[in-house]
């Protein structure tokens, strides 16, 4: 995969540089200096798949809070070009109720994305945003598959992961939503991927 740069400077503690656009980067998600920005960004109509409508600047500071020191989520803020603009859930789906729905391996990482309302508009910029999150989860060589769960009726972010390379298995049933079942392998994803210009 092209492009793929880890740095310890600036934001991120991973950086992907695009010619011509910016550099986008992930750095871990800090509570007080974050929240803001994020609460801004959940109460905003657009992130209504993200359950998070109507709460408060505490209610997400709680919440994150919580899964920060969860046994089973990182969080990351994502940057393009030192602003913040998206947010990045990676979690272990072992330790969640979808080891309940297919059989996880050891190998596997789940994630969530959340993008910033935009200022302007960007070309193909979402898309960008899950080829720098893919290439930060797929860097690490233990990871051969990336697990997503959708809300169903989110059918912007269905045609972003079909993009991305994730293949639709089946429509399951969780505590909070009813949701689609998809995987992205490694060879998946580079095959998508050698689709995306840089």
């Amino acid at each position: 995969m092209k492009h793929i740069e880890n740095s310890l400077s600036g934001p991120g503690i991973f950086t992907r540089s695009v010619p011509g656009l910016g550099d986008f980067s992930l750095s871990p998600f800090n509570l007080e200096q974050d929240c803001h920005d994020l609460h801004r960004w959940v109460n905003h109509e657009r992130a209504k798949y993200w359950q998070m409508l109507n709460t408060s600047v505490d209610d997400v500071k709680k919440a994150y809070d919580e899964l920060i020191n969860s046994r089973h989520t990182d969080v990351f803020t994502g940057y393009f070009n030192g602003k913040k603009s998206f947010l990045l859930e990676r979690y272990y789906p072992g330790l969640t109720s979808l080891k309940e729905h297919f059989e996880v391996q050891d190998s596997d990482m789940g994630m969530h994305v959340l993008v910033a309302p935009p200022e302007r508009r960007i070309p193909s910029f979402t898309r960008h945003i899950f080829t720098t999150i893919l290439d930060f989860l797929f860097s690490e060589e233990r990871i051969q598959r990336v697990v997503v769960e959708p809300d169903v009726r989110n059918k912007k972010i269905h045609r972003l992961n079909k993009r991305a390379g994730f293949v639709y298995q089946k429509q399951i049933s969780l505590p909070e939503k009813d949701a689609y079942l998809a995987f992205c392998s490694r060879e998946h994803y580079i095959s998508a991927r050698s689709g995306i210009p840089d």
